[in-house]
């Protein structure tokens, strides 16, 4: 990613023009080289997150991540998690801070020193990555879990999401209308073409609308697809849809996803239940909360077969509680005093306005790790008590040596 920007020539060109900005939004993830951009510029930095929280985000600004309740992004694990869990949960964030700091940082350093010569005359990134002023996360409560967060660090996710959907085209519109038995719409997303999956992943995603030959099907491909169980007229496929236009029409039944963070806040702003085919990052994590939550199942790429799919999409199909859950949650999500959107708007622009608004910021950031887990503390303490319980210890083999000692005298001169 980062050996991709720095090929940009429009943004070596774009660096090269002198020019004013109020405030600078960076992508985070895998990219804080591109921090050095708010430097160049003298502008405070707001990082945008396309996942949720993150190490790579919440060490910005000094948001806790507690191992014991908040799984790491490339963990299949939810919020509850049994004992080996939190253990392999807390081990995966240690072994992040490691790579963070002897490998990762110093990488991302040499980035920006390439991409702006004058680098090595600026703070180190390290320290450039303490001053980031805000952090907006691409997801929400409703869909994530649970936790806490700085007073910097803001939920947007959703922001793609429009008010009033555009129309469909015609020909879509028609086809959903008359789709009085229900609609299932397939999209793996941008990242993953069906026609490039291996022969047995491919035959079992056919092979899972054989239940529902009513059904019409929707399938997001670049290629013609046949289906066996389905009249020609009942399926549609298309390279591209308008994938929320899609949710929004009221007889799409179900929604077989990747799992990606978009598409999962889509079908929950339309209230659609899931099947998830998640195959890398995050989207596992999305689709086990997906589970646990009860708007979906979650199939991983690497179990897919003919049975499992089928199996998940005829229990989400049958099941009416399914599609309550996902209505439940999509009215909770809803719930919001501003939209997304409008939410990103007004911290950028609070940002801009206090010029990097460092009333915000919190002192954990420039703690060193043994500060800001009161390691010191704790090792005073356990010296303390270690001392005190040495001294304890001492002192009864003392009065113990004393009592026997005395004992064995009285025990002589009585003999």
């Amino acid at each position: 990613m980062a050996n991709w920007t720095l090929s940009s020539q429009n943004l070596r060109e774009f660096l090269k023009i002198e020019q004013h900005f109020d405030v600078v939004i960076v992508e985070m993830v895998l990219c804080d080289f591109l921090i050095g951009v708010g430097q160049h510029f003298n502008a405070p930095v707001i990082g945008l997150s396309a996942f949720g929280a993150s190490k790579w985000t919440t060490d910005l600004v000094g948001t806790p991540n507690f191992a014991s309740y908040v799984p790491h992004t490339h963990n299949h694990f939810t919020d509850r998690m049994n004992f080996w869990q939190r253990m392999y949960n807390s081990l995966t964030y240690w072994v992040e801070d490691i790579i963070t700091l002897y490998y990762y940082l110093p990488d991302q350093q040499k980035h920006m020193e390439i991409l702006f010569p004058d680098a090595k005359n600026w703070p180190s990134l390290d320290e450039m990555r303490r001053n980031v002023s805000l952090v907006l996360l691409n997801t929400h409560t409703t869909i994530g879990t649970p936790r806490p967060y700085a007073p910097n660090m803001i939920e947007v996710g959703g922001m793609q999401i429009k008010k009033i959907v555009d129309p469909l085209p015609p020909k879509i519109q028609k086809f959903l209308d008359e789709a009085k038995s229900g609609a299932i719409f397939f999209s793996l997303g941008s990242n993953i073409l069906l026609q490039m999956l291996p022969k047995p992943m491919f035959d079992a995603i056919v092979g899972a609308f054989s239940s529902y030959p009513d059904h019409r099907i929707l399938i997001k491909s670049h290629e013609n697809i046949i289906i066996p169980s389905h009249n020609e007229s009942n399926v549609l496929i298309e390279p591209w849809f308008d994938q929320q236009s899609i949710l929004a029409h009221e007889n799409v039944k179900l929604f077989i996803t990747h799992g990606g963070l978009l598409s999962t806040t889509e079908a929950v702003y339309f209230g659609k239940p899931v099947v998830g085919i998640s195959c890398l990052f995050d989207q596992h994590l999305n689709m086990f909360l997906a589970e646990q939550k009860g708007f979906g199942l979650n199939v991983p790429i690497v179990s897919l077969t003919a049975e499992n799919l089928a199996t998940a999409v005829q229990k989400v199909l049958d099941d009416p509680s399914y599609t309550e859950q996902a209505k439940i949650i999509s009215d909770r999500f809803r719930d919001q005093p501003l939209t997304p959107l409008e939410t990103a708007m007004h911290w950028v622009k609070h940002v801009a306005k206090n010029k990097g608004a460092p009333h915000l910021k919190s002192v954990a950031v420039e703690l060193p790790f043994y500060k800001l887990y009161n390691l010191d503390v704790w090792t005073f303490i356990v010296g303390v008590f270690a001392l005190v319980l040495f001294g304890v210890i001492k002192l009864i083999r003392s009065i113990g040596s004393f009592i026997f000692k005395s004992f064995s005298q009285q025990k002589l001169k009585n003999a």
